[in-house]
């Protein structure tokens, strides 16, 4: 691939600046991604055309004399919980995209929340959406106390306390096999009126 096939692959041009070219680049690979949008067919060029757009960037950026490593292989190796009631669908905001571009939905399974690879705000959505998609594949009228009692008893499926716990407390040791932490607790000091 030449400088100028790289270009015009991005449908940007020398006057361009870097934050442009970027742009135009993340832009590309979210209209060609396989999970922008779930349920349109696939197009088998689109594989290619990612290709392109991701060698198209190097060229560009290694021309400018900036090193560039991108991945596009995503997968998600996170515990499986496989008796869960159902499958959920993670939600992931990939580096790449812009903030103001919508969630892609990455991967779809019976995947426990980990601290490390999904934030808890993305974990309850996904688990939130799996929750609507049971509701509406058993035609059962979703009203706001049946959800909420899916909705915990799904998250209930999909959290591993341990994990969770480790997430929100700061480790104080580590006795060899056991880890201790710390927990702030909150008490209230009203008196109750009952």
């Amino acid at each position: 691939m030449t400088l100028k096939e790289a270009y015009k692959i991005l449908g940007a041009s020398k006057t361009d600046d870097d934050s442009e070219i970027k742009a135009k680049y993340k832009r590309l690979l979210f209209l060609y991604h396989p999970d922008s949008a779930p349920g349109k067919e696939r197009n088998p060029e689109d594989d290619e055309k990612i290709r392109q757009v991701i060698e198209a960037y190097r060229k560009i950026r290694e021309s400018e004399g900036e090193t560039f490593i991108e991945k596009y292989e995503f997968s998600w190796d996170a515990f499986e919980n496989s008796k869960a009631f159902s499958e959920r669908n993670i939600y992931v905001q990939f580096r790449i995209y812009d903030e103001a571009l919508p969630l892609s939905k990455m991967a779809r399974g019976r995947f426990i929340w980990d601290p490390d690879m999904e934030e808890f705000s993305l974990f309850s959505k996904s688990v939130l959406e799996s929750c609507k998609e049971v509701m509406t594949e058993y035609q059962v009228m979703p009203d706001p106390e049946r959800v909420k009692n899916i909705f915990h008893l799904m998250m209930q499926e999909y959290v591993l306390p341990a994990d969770a716990a480790r997430k929100i407390g700061n480790k104080l040791r580590d006795d060899g096999e056991n880890e201790v932490f710390q927990f702030t607790g909150f008490i209230s000091d009203e008196a109750s009126n009952s």
